[in-house]
């Protein structure tokens, strides 16, 4: 955690539109048997009620829950059973949110009161081509008190042009942004309750000739080894004062109020 650290922070450090990226982050055999791990839950949703179920959102133009096609989530709550199926995938969570919550509050001097005992986490799969998330923010307010988001991909077979690009939108300019491919080992930092961001769709590869290209094929199940695989722990402030509202300019921009 301390090669990361002063980067990580610097890059917090400048602001709402903060995105920290980090490659190679656990090494590839930890990644790899994470990524296992997460395959074994998956599989073990249809004989286990309550593991994986339909991603849902907020649509944060009308104020709606919706479910997120094709893509499926559950949270890791540890515990003998799940520790038995998951150990790297717990045993990661963890750590992340006991080390890297004293780290930042360190760093931050108290600016985010990060919890390093209080989170919440998400793992989730992308299954059929076309998944996507619709623009949002984390923390929409209503008392939550997610504050740090840290995203880690679990995707070895991923090519360039599969789609799933964890897109970050400028807080100024809704025509700019920011894709970042979600390969194996891949980390991503931003704040919970500021950054636009979105996932662009899944695509299936497709051979035309001797050629291999990906191809908007929405609905159509992806090869099992192109599922997209992400954890999203979220790590949790102990204050609500340190949750900021969205600004109203911000809101606008990206989310103008529909009919």
């Amino acid at each position: 955690m301390t090669r990361i650290a002063d980067d990580l922070v610097d890059e917090l450090k400048r602001g709402d539109d903060a995105v920290y990226v980090c490659d190679n982050f656990l090494g590839a055999t930890l990644s790899a048997q994470m990524r296992r791990e997460a395959e074994k839950m998956y599989d073990m949703s249809s004989e286990t009620p309550g593991l994986f179920v339909k991603s849902q959102s907020i649509d944060a133009r009308q104020n709606r829950i919706y479910e997120k096609e094709h893509v499926y989530a559950m949270q890791v709550m540890g515990g003998n059973t799940q520790y038995d199926m998951a150990p790297k995938l717990v045993e990661y969570i963890v750590h992340m949110t006991s080390v890297l919550g004293t780290v930042l509050n360190h760093a931050l001097k108290g600016r985010a009161a990060l919890s390093t005992k209080l989170q919440s986490n998400k793992l989730a799969v992308c299954t059929n081509g076309g998944a996507a998330y619709d623009k949002h923010i984390d923390n929409g307010g209503a008392g939550d008190l997610r504050k740090i988001s840290i995203l880690y991909y679990m995707n070895p077979m991923y090519k360039r042009g599969d789609g799933g690009c964890f897109r970050a939108f400028s807080s100024t300019d809704s025509s700019v942004y920011r894709d970042i491919e979600p390969v194996a080992d891949r980390l991503v930092v931003f704040w919970s309750d500021a950054l636009v961001h979105s996932v662009t769709p899944m695509l299936n590869s497709k051979s035309q000739g001797n050629a291999e290209v990906s191809v908007a094929c929405a609905g159509e199940p992806l090869d099992r080894s192109k599922r997209r695989y992400a954890l999203t722990i979220w790590l949790c402030s102990e204050s609500i004062t340190e949750i900021r509202d969205l600004p109203e300019s911000v809101r606008k921009l990206h989310f103008p109020l529909t009919n």
